[in-house]
């Protein structure tokens, strides 16, 4: 078989007729292929691929016209595929890559099919439903053809219960739409619309119609039990049991799209079937059928209001929920991938059905007609009887509106009138803005259309139609008569009808050209009278075969050339495809004949005039000066097309008058490529005789010749002869390097191997994919070949591009004795492909113990070779269950419980991956299913972890496991309940909870800990637990546990978007947001505390949890101080307004609990907000008494202690920054105004806190145009700039003298730590801080800043000169300093840049860079 599961080291998928290589990804799938596929299914994924659908589908437009055409699409289209797709080698040599002549033709067939049922266009009434309807299901049914391939593998694969079930279920359903659909449209049209009106209950029209409904059992009421029991969304990344189920949801709502528009479409074929042939009832039937079926499925699609669960969009809710879970980026799952890419085309669709409104008029016409035979003196009385006007006979009308191309219902019919001595009344209708199609009815006959009131018209005369009637009677006498008689009484010559159509069209079509004559005499505009379509009354004699209308009209000057619309024929293509010799004669001796017009497919009447035995080619060619080598649109010229139809005769007509013989279609396919392709050897024979053939003519891009093609297509009586032409090079190549040595191998056709390596051909030569004749000869059937090849010299070690060798194939398809020649001529048995697989992988994996046995008895050591899946023999016959094979390794010493590096054994690793029938081979093979690996799992843990339930119910079931047993303190069963729910396996928790009815664990717990909010779900919503519930035994509550988590521990912070949406949905279920929910007497909030979520936290408080209630006497803020949560205190502060102060029952602050511990962020951070660092807890105790020893440290810092009183105003520095907690009196006693004063000594500020590597509580504090400024100074002092801070001088205000002090000081500190920073320790005593201080004050008070920086330059110009990695550093440390990023940073407009330009550098330094 072409894609053989066995055969592993070439799967390939086949796609519309070109074949693409595709190694399967997925563990344990086989590939697809062509011939795996149903003849419908190859049909349908050819017809709706780009290269299927342009070279099949436009082929059968492009060739219709033709007559034979169904001989010419298919070699046509088969050109078409080998032009653009085509071909692998070793997919010839698997006889996987032949072109599909048999699905190319049943394609064509249904093309033709559907071209004969095709109503006539002129007279459709829903011509725009059907339009829009067809492109619409196109699109879809393109979709569903790319999804097919992908159900079906979930159908194989699917492992969970219940939603195996359901797709199962669909399954049905599609198959049986696809199939019965498929059945009907092979049917001609009268059984074709047989079968769509089949009586119930075996009505598959009405059968689909039900599918909407919501009955058991319905395509609809299948999908919508994949949404409401949520088996579509998945748990975890990998939950393949819900990526299946979503791709069965997509597919089934495609499915369910399809199916609507495919009843819209039949009704409305319906409708206009019956209106063609007046049976208006069924019409009006129809039409209501397909109006309702349309209004329906788009409510169940899409809705009206709110109040409905439209399924689209309850299917795009899935997806979206499904994309929006934070483990989807980890999906592997290649369905889930393909389906996303159709995410789009869904919600195109979607909004296609929503803006879709069906083009009809709904509204059926009042029936309001007055019929009057009463005489009137302006109009002449027309005597019965005359054609169907016969005395007694019943006569009847009805309306039907039509506006724009859109049509109504019809009317009633009126009451009907018995007939008396006169015809021809007068219908008197109401007045109406759309137009008034009035149709009659005689007795029980067939309907027919009369008249149409336009506009204001109101009335007219039952003659015109008649009129019509009369022109087409055979008897050219009495037609005449009649004709004569109606004109005389007011018939109406220009009055049209079905197709647009008149008198003078009747008259042509029955070759009644004395009534012609009568017609014209009244109205000579009739000669070039065009029907809907364009055809003239000379199109219509021509086509009618009426050779006397025909030259009557051109005696009349008629136009000879004038075209149809769509088609663009002339009369003469017409003549000439119908083979219609005297109107072909007729026309061609008309001096103006355009001979070479071209319709719309570029044909002349000349392409359209060749047949299997045309006469009309032999006068065209031999009479006229046609030109022979014109070309149609896809490049086919009149010699291709009787190459095609195997017309010798008007072949060597055409070459007698010098057409082109090696003139290439559109693909590059010569007349002898198609003659080769398609076995016509008599064909082949006299193109080769011809003098100027070209035998090695190659297509344009493909490069194939006659010779390929032949071989190709198994044309070996063709191929012989091309052979035997001297002028023919064998050793021309495809673009994919393919020699036809090659395809000869490939082919099994030994002969031809023979012949051609006769005749030189390189036995060595590699395809561009690196196959050798021998590969290809040992992939293929014949097994002589390979024996051959080797004897003439063929590499048996030669490799292909992914590195297979001939032994690779020889061991994989098992052909032992090409193997064994293989090995004697020294074939390299451990020669590794890309994959590292070697031969033995090969032929263990596809199940041939006799190469197994030859390659173990060679060499002992291949029983350990691993591939780079790290897959071994042993492994690989487990995997396959080949019992013989594993026996025999057994008997090598195998062991079935050998474990890997991580202790697991085979059925560990099995149990993991969820292959049941594996692990069933292994423990009837002796696998102990007790064993544990390194982390003391077993198969059953394992199974459990990765959500395998088959593993799971197998072993339960079969008693592999004592779920009472001890194990890790507890029961198994413990352990499984609840690490299913830790690992999110919600359908092993159903099954141990639902159908074993077990309940030990806490498995809630489990799932609230790891914030799995579809197991949570179910638990309160299905189980009916109460989350808010704990007791001495279950020491908190699920509420409590979801917020604090589990996955990460207690101290790392795992606030996640899903913890979020799991304490969300519990919040709802919680009847007290601030009641306790643990044994502690933990809050909500405080538990957020603990567990450092500050997203919980906040949602917490905005949906009422109080952020102040204490628990145990400590508020909120002082337990997340005492944690040393930085993020949550800031929050609390910040966004949630807590008082920075507040205190707990023994009266001590947040920052009593962070100095006490010594969290330095909150300590720091708590002062910067303005905490009181004096404030006095229980026996007077201040922060700094109780303070770690950094905490202690810091604030014991001359910045914190200003005697005893803390600075309460929020001052503005010259920087633009809020100045907190400094001590007021600090102008005349802090210490650091008492080492200003002691010129040149240090203070504290050479400790850590000193230093720019630590984070200075002011620096911190400092806002992002304050930042800036720093470092604009920082650029200064390595550049040796000299700076003006003049151009801020606008955006600060006087200062009083005491606010100057503060701001000096800080400036002045600031200054000292940034040269700390810059240059180290010890700062030279040259620096005098006080002297600083000093200067940098005058220069505050008397408003001339620009002296501080001149002052703070030549300070720190001797320690200017900083290189490369200094700069770096600097930027770095400033980052820290001021927990900005420089990425970060925003310049406001209104800071100038001048700063950056004012002095001139002294080193070399890029200023622009760092700024």
């Amino acid at each position: 078989a072409c894609s053989s599961p066995e055969v592993s080291i070439f799967h390939f998928f086949v796609y519309a007729g070109s074949f693409v290589k595709n190694f399967k990804k997925m563990k344990g799938s086989s590939a697809i292929s062509k011939r795996e596929m149903s003849r419908a299914d190859q049909c349908k994924l050819l017809a709706y691929t780009a290269v299927g659908y342009e070279t099949v589908g436009n082929v059968a437009a492009d060739i219709a016209s033709i007559e034979g055409a169904n001989l010419v699409a298919a070699p046509v289209a088969a050109g078409g595929h080998l032009g653009k797709g085509l071909t692998d080698a070793a997919m010839i040599a698997m006889d996987c890559s032949s072109i599909p002549f048999e699905e190319i033709k049943e394609i064509l067939n249904k093309e033709f099919k559907e071209m004969g049922r095709k109503l006539d266009k002129n007279t459709e009434a829903l011509e725009h439903v059907s339009k829009l309807v067809s492109k619409t299901l196109s699109t879809v049914e393109k979709i569903r053809v790319e999804m097919r391939e992908g159900f079906k593998l979930v159908i194989e694969t699917i492992e969970n219960i219940a939603t195996k079930e359901i797709v199962f279920d669909i399954n049905k359903i599609v198959q049986y739409f696809n199939n019965e659909r498929e059945n009907i449209n092979s049917r001609q049209k009268e059984e074709f619309v047989a079968k769509l009106q089949e009586p119930a209950p075996g009505n598959f029209l009405l059968y689909l119609r039900n599918s909407r409904t919501s009955e058991s059992g319905t395509l609809y009421s299948l999908l919508f039990r994949i949404i409401d029991q949520e088996l579509a969304i998945p748990n975890n990344a990998g939950d393949n049991n819900a990526i299946q189920a979503l791709y069965a949801l997509f597919y089934g709502t495609e499915t369910f799209i399809s199916i609507m528009f495919y009843l819209v479409k039949q009704y409305s074929y319906l409708a206009e079937y019956h209106y063609q042939k007046g049976n208006l009832e069924e019409f009006n039937t129809n039409f209501d059928h397909m109006k309702i079926v349309f209004q329906d499925f788009k409510f169940s699609l899409i809705g009206i209001n709110q109040n409905t669960k439209p399924l689209v969009d309850e299917v795009l809710n899935v997806l979206n929920n499904v994309k929006n879970k934070s483990f989807i980026r980890n999906v592997q799952n290649k369905l889930f991938y393909d389906l996303m890419k159709q995410t789009e085309s869904l919600l195109e669709l979607k909004k296609e059905i929503a803006n879709m409104e069906l083009p009809i008029i709904d509204e059926t016409p009042r029936l309001s007609i007055s019929i009057s035979f009463k005489e009137r003196s302006d109009d002449k009385p027309v005597d019965t009887p005359l054609l169907k006007w016969d005395k007694g006979k019943e006569v009847k009308y009805a309306i039907q509106f039509e506006q724009d191309g859109k049509f109504s219902k019809i009317s009633s019919w009126s009451k009907p009138v018995t007939v008396q001595h006169l015809a021809c009344p007068f219908i008197s209708v109401d007045k109406d803005r759309r137009n008034r199609l009035i149709f009659r009815q005689f007795g029980d006959q067939i309907p027919e259309l009369v008249g149409t009131l336009r506009g204001s018209q109101v009335e007219f005369r039952d003659i015109h139609r008649d009129l019509y009637n009369a022109a087409q009677v055979p008897y050219a006498r009495e037609a005449l008569s009649i004709s004569r008689t109606l004109i005389q009484n007011g018939a109406n010559v220009s009055e049209t009808f079905e197709l647009g159509r008149g008198a003078i069209h009747a008259a042509a079509s029955a070759g009644n050209y004395d009534v012609g004559e009568l017609l014209l005499n009244k109205d000579i505009n009739l000669l070039e009278k065009a029907d809907k379509n364009g055809y003239t009354p000379l199109h219509i004699a021509a086509d009618s075969n009426k050779n006397d209308f025909v030259m009557f009209l051109i005696g009349n000057n008629a136009d000879v050339n004038v075209r149809t619309k769509s088609d663009l024929f002339t009369p003469l293509h017409l003549a000439a495809r119908r083979d219609l010799t005297d109107v072909t004669q007729t026309l061609i001796d008309i001096t103006e004949i355009d001979l070479n017009a071209q319709d719309k497919s570029g044909f002349t009447p000349l392409h359209l005039s060749i047949s299997s035995t045309s006469e009309t080619a032999a006068i065209l060619i031999r009479n006229t000066n046609a030109v022979i080598n014109i070309k149609s649109k896809v490049g086919l010229t009149p010699l291709h097309l009787a190459t095609l139809q195997n017309n010798l005769s008007v072949s060597k007509l055409l070459a007698g008058k010098g057409a082109y013989l090696n003139d290439g279609d559109a693909n590059g396919m010569t007349p002898l490529h198609y003659a080769a392709m398609t076995g016509n050897l008599e064909m082949v024979d006299f193109l080769l005789n011809q003098q100027y053939i070209n035998i090695n003519a190659a297509t344009k891009e493909k490069k194939w010749t006659p010779l390929h093609l032949a071989i190709l297509f198994k044309k070996n009586d063709v191929a012989e002869r091309l052979l035997s032409d001297e002028n023919l090079n064998i050793r021309l190549e495809t673009n994919g390097g393919i020699n036809p040595l090659h395809l000869a191998s490939a082919t099994g056709n030994k002969q031809l191997v023979i012949e051609l390596l006769a005749k030189n051909a390189d036995v060595t030569r590699l395809t561009s994919k690196g196959f050798s004749a021998l590969h290809l000869g040992i992939i293929g059937k014949n097994e002589e070949i390979p024996f051959f090849l080797v004897e003439k010299g063929a590499n048996v070690n030669d490799k292909t591009n992914s590195g297979v060798t001939p032994l690779h194939f020889a061991a994989g398809l098992g052909k032992a004795n090409i193997f064994r020649l293989l090995l004697s001529r020294g074939a390299d048995i451990k020669a590794e492909d890309i994959n590292s697989q070697m031969p033995i992988h090969e032929a263990v994996s596809n199940g041939h113990l006799e190469i197994v046995r030859i390659l173990i008895e060679k060499d002992p050591s291949l029983m350990n070779v691993k591939n780079i899946r790290n897959e071994y023999p042993f492994y690989l016959a487990v995997e396959k269950r080949y019992k013989d094979i594993f026996d025999y390794f057994v008997s090598k010493d195998a062991n079935v419980n050998e474990v890997d590096h991580n202790g697991n054994t085979l059925l560990h690793l099995f149990s993991s991956t969820g292959e049941l029938e594996v692990v069933q081979f292994l423990m009837q093979n002796g696998a102990n299913f007790r064993l544990k690996n390194n982390e003391r799992k077993t198969f059953f843990d394992l199974a459990i972890e990765n959500g395998r339930l088959n593993i799971v119910a197998f072993a339960v079931e079969k008693n592999k496991v004592n779920l009472q047993a001890a194990h890790r303190g507890k029961t198994i069963l413990y352990h499984a309940i609840c690490d299913s729910a830790k690992y999110d396996k919600i359908e092993i928790v159903k099954y141990f909870i639902e159908k074993l009815n077990e309940s030990e664990c806490n498995p809630l717990h489990e799932a609230a800990a790891y914030a799995h909010l579809d197991l949570v779900k179910y638990f309160v919503q299905e189980r009916g637990i109460n989350p808010a519930e704990f007791n001495e035994e279950n020491q908190a509550s699920p509420f409590c546990i979801t917020i604090h988590g589990a996955p990460c521990g207690y101290s790392l912070d795992c606030d996640t978007p899903d913890r979020l949406e799991v304490v969300e949905y519990l919040s709802d279920k919680i009847p007290d947001i601030n009641g306790k929910c643990d044994v502690q007497e933990n809050t909500p909030i405080t538990v957020a505390i603990f567990a450092n979520k500050v997203s919980i936290l906040n949602y917490l408080v905005g949906i009422g949890a109080d952020p102040n209630q204490q628990v145990d006497g400590d508020p909120p803020l002082y337990i997340a101080a005492r944690q040393g949560r930085f993020e949550i205190v800031r929050c609390l502060i910040e966004v949630h307004k807590v008082d920075i102060n507040t205190r707990n029952k023994e009266r001590f602050t947040a920052l009593h609990a962070a100095a006490r511990n010594d969290f330095m962020d909150v300590v720091k951070y708590l002062v910067r907000q303005g905490a009181d660092v004096n404030a006095k807890g229980i026996d007077d105790l201040r922060p700094i008494d109780i303070a770690g020893e950094k905490a202690k440290a810091y604030l014991q810092s001359s910045r914190f202690l200003r005697s005893g009183h803390s600075f309460q105003s929020n001052e503005i520095d010259s920087f633009g920054n809020t100045i907190h907690g400094i001590s007021m009196s600090a102008r005349t006693n802090d210490k650091l105004t008492q080492q200003i004063s002691s010129k040149g000594t240090r203070s504290d500020s050479n400790s850590t806190e000193g230093k720019m590597h630590s984070e200075n509580v002011h620096v911190r504090s400092i806002d992002v145009n304050g930042a800036l400024l720093l470092l604009d100074f920082m650029i200064r002092v390595f550049a040796s700039k000299k700076t003006n801070f003049a151009p801020y001088g606008s955006r600060i205000k006087t200062r009083s003298a005491a606010e100057a002090q503060a701001e000096a000081l800080i400036m002045t500190e600031r200054f000292e730590n940034l040269l700390s920073g810059l240059i180290g320790d010890p700062i030279p005593d040259s620096i005098d801080f006080s002297n600083v201080h000093s200067k940098i004050y005058k220069a505050i008070m008397s408003g001339r800043r620009s002296v501080i920086s001149e002052m703070l330059c030549s300070f720190a110009e001797e320690y200017s000169k900083l290189n490369h990695e200094s700069i770096k550093q600097l930027l770095s440390e400033f980052e820290t300093l001021t927990t900005t990023k420089a990425s970060e940073i925003h310049i406001e407009e209104s800071v100038p840049y001048a700063p950056f330009e004012i002095c001139e550098l002294k080193v070399n330094s890029n200023v622009s860079q760092i700024k």
